[in-house]
């Protein structure tokens, strides 16, 4: 038998390396968008760790917050005097509707007292006033005492995020 017949244009030499040129290029493309691929999932893996470490430090700082909240009290009810600092309403509600002493009222320290929100019309009612003692035992005290205001429109209660209390 002799040599094969080539019949087809396709079995030559030339359309051999022709076709080899073709599955080259196509290696090529397909090298170039799987580094292309390989280089958006380095930048995901990126991502995806940035955003855990922030999820993160927000579990964090938002711990944090309820923490720092619960050292507060919220007192409600208070009627605000235009002229009298927050600290000096709160002690003379202490005083006069906690009904302790004046001699443990005057001893009693904040770090901070502030009303929340905006100045409210007369006809509303009163903001609630935030107070952070200096002294644990004197909150508890404030705390203990709050039963005296059942049956009125006073409360006193701890200070919780807004998600705890829905």
């Amino acid at each position: 038998m002799g040599k094969p017949k080539r019949n087809r244009t396709e079995d030559s030499p030339g359309a051999v390396s022709s076709q080899g040129s073709d599955f080259t290029d196509i290696l090529d493309s397909i090298d170039k968008k799987l580094s292309s691929v390989d280089a958006r999932l380095s930048l995901v893996e990126v991502l995806h760790n940035e955003f855990k470490s922030l999820r993160e430090s927000l579990e964090y700082s938002q711990k944090q917050v309820v923490e720092l909240m619960a050292e507060n009290k919220v007192l409600r009810g208070i009627l605000e005097q235009a002229d009298e600092a927050p600290e000096d309403t709160v002690k003379s509600f202490i005083q006069n509707h906690l009904k302790l002493p004046a001699d443990n009222v005057k001893n009693i320290g904040f770090h901070r007292v502030h009303c929340l929100g905006g100045q409210q019309p007369e006809n509303q009612k009163p903001r609630p006033i935030v107070a952070k003692f200096e002294h644990f035992k004197q909150k508890e005290l404030v705390t203990r005492r709050g039963r005296e205001l059942r049956g009125t429109n006073f409360s006193v209660n701890d200070q919780f995020p807004r998600d705890i209390l829905e």
